[in-house]
């Protein structure tokens, strides 16, 4: 069993590092103030290499084999705004046809923009962007709401350019404001897409507006009321049946496109992932991350502190999240020159392994957003996210016990203390971790509750010794 035990997570392991390999679409993220994060290495290395300016949302599209094609902060905050809002090409100039002044969305805007294929065409994807709350406040006739945008890389020899079917509005009414979220996420035919925005006007607060997309184009959208208030990131699970907005987790249906079973968790906050499993979900709350565990009964009573800071730290103030290449998640600290990692997002608690200044942008500022990806394209991770799980398991029998017990670990514990404590915190038994199963003598041990901890982890198992 043993044995059998090491050659199923060896072949998980090597499975869930092939799939790193399938990542190249998103090995180029182009954020903040011209700051160029390449993962063609197989680790981030900050560069010179971009032209982006955003406060907030940005996109970047890369091709199967990694190869950049197109970047966007999905446009400026005003038509006097000095930043370039555009499309930029691989070369880092502005496309023909890329400048997005007033017929598109705006940098300030915490997802200002998110692409996806046209479903049938080799070459051409929408560009969808979202206005920010500046214009919402500033005018009303400026507002630019939800608007798509095409661009076809076939057009200036190559390196792209925004066509004819640029800014075309689909929600944009006076007083029909939106949230500054937009999220996407791939049919269950494998083929189309679903876009989500909500609704952030006075008497619609609770309401989804969800588009479809396909080989016939753009339809919906489809008006849906549950939950409340908006703000922060939207996002999907990889997976695409889980979904987070505002303060709540809700399920969704992506052969219909329907959301349902909406858990309030009682905290809205601006940054949002899912680990790769979908079994956690991180939220960050200005000074904190916090982690949830969507698999656990009372999903609220599960929230776990990662990291925290206070007002007057202000490398603390995390916002945007977003997963990587590597199948870690990244998290803009504002207007810093680095950027957090989440180093195993499947683990519970701090084993997580979170640094709060992991990459280092020299010379460059990350400002509050991270590029907006369809985090159905990130499947490979899924395999990973598993793995991550199994490696931490562990496993103890018979319980309850009356001489002995077994504890099963996997190899990633060789070695490790443990110990095994009473209800009073006292510890009874210490030892380590030789063998991928265990056995510990209980028969001297006092009838009652004991409680296994193992050293540098979050892992706790309760068990009980009956009669001698």
């Amino acid at each position: 069993n043993t044995m059998k035990t090491i050659m199923l997570y060896t072949f998980l392991f090597i499975f869930a590092l092939h799939g790193l390999s399938q990542n190249e679409f998103a090995e180029n993220w182009h954020f903040g103030d011209s700051v160029n994060l390449d993962f063609t290495s197989g680790m981030p290395v900050a560069t010179s290499n971009s032209s982006i300016f955003s406060y907030e949302g940005c996109v970047s599209v890369s091709d199967r084999q990694g190869n950049l094609l197109f970047y966007s902060n999905g446009g400026n905050m005003s038509v006097s705004d000095a930043n370039v809002g555009g499309v930029w090409n691989r070369d880092h100039q502005v496309m023909p046809n890329g400048q997005l002044v007033d017929t598109a969305g705006c940098y300030s805007s915490i997802q200002s923009s998110v692409v996806t294929p046209k479903v049938g065409s080799q070459d051409q994807y929408y560009l969808f962007t979202m206005d920010c709350i500046e214009s919402q406040q500033t005018s009303l006739t400026h507002y630019k709401g939800l608007r798509y945008t095409v661009v076809d890389m076939a057009l200036d020899g190559g390196l792209g350019d925004v066509t004819s079917e640029k800014g075309i509005p689909l929600l944009n009414d006076p007083g029909l404001f939106l949230s500054e979220g937009i999220a996407a996420t791939t049919h269950s035919n494998g083929d189309d897409y679903w876009l989500i925005v909500h609704s952030e006007a006075p008497d619609s607060m609770n309401r989804f507006y969800v588009y479809s997309i396909s080989s016939t184009g753009i339809s919906g959208p489809s008006i849906q009321d549950l939950g409340h208030y908006s703000y922060g990131q939207m996002k999907f699970n990889i997976d695409g049946n889980r979904f987070s907005n505002g303060s709540h987790v809700f399920d969704f249906d992506k052969s219909n496109g329907t959301l349902s079973n909406p858990i309030d968790l009682g905290v809205s906050g601006s940054g949002k992932a899912f680990s790769n499993s979908g079994q956690y979900l991180y939220q960050t709350a200005a000074f904190t991350l916090y982690q949830y565990d969507l698999f656990a009964t009372d999903v609220v009573a599960s929230r776990t502190t990662i990291h925290t800071g206070n007002i007057f730290d202000f490398d603390m103030i995390k916002v945007s999240m977003q997963r990587g290449p590597d199948c870690k998640i990244y998290v803009a600290i504002m207007t810093m020159n680095y950027v957090g990692v989440i180093n195993s997002p499947d683990l519970p608690g701090t084993a997580c392994n979170y640094v709060n200044d992991q990459v280092t942008l020299p010379g460059y500022l990350c400002q509050a957003g991270l590029p907006n990806f369809i985090e159905s394209d990130f499947r490979s991770c899924e395999s990973l996210g598993i793995f991550q799980r199994a490696m931490f398991r562990l496993n103890l029998y018979p319980n309850p016990t009356s001489n002995s017990i077994t504890i099963d670990i996997f190899p990633s514990l060789l070695e490790a203390e443990f110990s095994i404590v009473d209800i009073f915190g006292k510890t009874i038994f210490k030892s380590h971790f030789n063998n991928l199963s265990q056995n510990v003598n209980t028969s001297e041990f006092d009838n009652g509750v004991y409680f296994l901890r193992v050293s540098g982890t979050d892992a706790v198992m309760r068990f009980v010794k009956g009669n001698k």
